[in-house]
């Protein structure tokens, strides 16, 4: 019986240090080219119950009603201004970090590790909004149903992305347009972090290490 408990502490060990391990992995790079596959853009639409103004710099209701799920703005980063960056707003404003070269002409959004990361059970999408006004004026991917990306330099024809893989935008606009903001919208439910799950395992481990006192 002695044998089996510690088999079964040492198993919930293991089990830990391993998912630990795996959500601690090097993240995977997303590249996102002109080729790839876009769900909407603002030429699809010949009307819309908004302004122009509105319709031209989508919020979470614009978001919404384009893609038929009620979603809130998670994330958004503007583009590089006057020597820096805008800060980062939205509720996982502080788990992801996105980069863009003075020309805006590509972004990076990478996910920092320890924190919160989206949870892509739920529906999740990338807004990428143009910053001068060319046509379209904006895109937006379902990032659980993107079509004909790169992942690490290997075209894949059909990726769903996890939260915490990388996502490089690769000049939306070629040759014409620069990147204004790039926003994640999706709802507001974050995946635990990795410290928090191993701090979880241990505390289980001292429960049944707890649980074994007490039966002796």
């Amino acid at each position: 019986m002695k044998k089996t408990k510690n088999l079964s502490v040492g198993l919930l060990c293991m089990s830990m240090l391993m998912l630990f391990l795996a959500t601690s992995a090097i993240a995977d790079t997303v590249t996102i080219k002109p080729s790839t596959t876009i769900q909407w853009t603002n030429e699809d639409f010949s009307s819309y119950p908004f302004s122009d103004s509105k319709w031209k710099n989508p919020d979470a209701e614009v978001v919404s009603w384009v893609t038929g799920d009620s979603v809130a703005e998670l994330y958004r980063q503007g583009h590089w201004e006057n020597g820096s960056y805008p800060t980062a707003t939205g509720s996982y404003a502080s788990s992801y970090n996105t980069t863009m070269p003075t020309s805006n002409e590509t972004a990076t959004i990478s996910y920092v590790n320890g924190k919160p990361a989206i949870n892509t059970s739920y529906p999740t999408y990338l807004l990428v909004k143009d910053g001068a006004a060319n046509s379209p004026v904006w895109f937006i991917y379902d990032l659980l149903n993107l079509h004909d990306v790169y992942v690490n330099g290997t075209v894949v024809a059909d990726y769903a992305w996890n939260g915490t893989d990388t996502i490089y935008v690769d000049n939306p606009w070629p040759n014409q347009g620069s990147i204004s903001h790039v926003a994640f919208f999706g709802t507001v439910s974050s995946v635990p972090e990795p410290t928090t799950l191993m701090l979880l395992g241990f505390g289980l481990v001292g429960l049944a290490g707890a649980g074994k006192k007490f039966k002796k």
